[in-house]
């Protein structure tokens, strides 16, 4: 298959973005519902999982900026680790890869 540059890939290609990300203030996961630093403290503010909460005893009161899912035996996320931003304007794509599996 030949794409505009004339450059061919042969066999199956697979595609990666490279973005760069600002995360400012992170809350961790590892069920995906509740802080992995304080377990009684909800992720979310609203049920449709758009909106982070509030990061206690910020004043004015600030929602945290990311969502960072933590990997592992026995977590939601098994296998990597996962950076979820809610605001396209903190995410800036840098490279798009092209790549074969050996």
């Amino acid at each position: 298959m030949l794409y505009r540059d004339g450059v061919g890939h042969e066999g199956s290609v697979f595609y990666c973005f490279v973005a760069r990300a600002t995360l400012g203030a992170a809350i961790f996961t590892a069920d995906g519902e509740n802080s992995l630093h304080s377990p009684h403290q909800p992720i979310y503010v609203s049920s449709d999982k758009r909106e982070l909460s509030v990061i206690p005893g910020s004043v004015p009161s600030t929602h945290y900026h990311a969502l960072v899912a933590e990997a592992g035996k026995g977590h939601k996320v098994e296998r990597h680790r996962e950076f979820i931003i809610f605001e396209g304007d903190r995410v800036q794509l840098e490279y798009l890869l092209a790549f074969q599996r050996c």
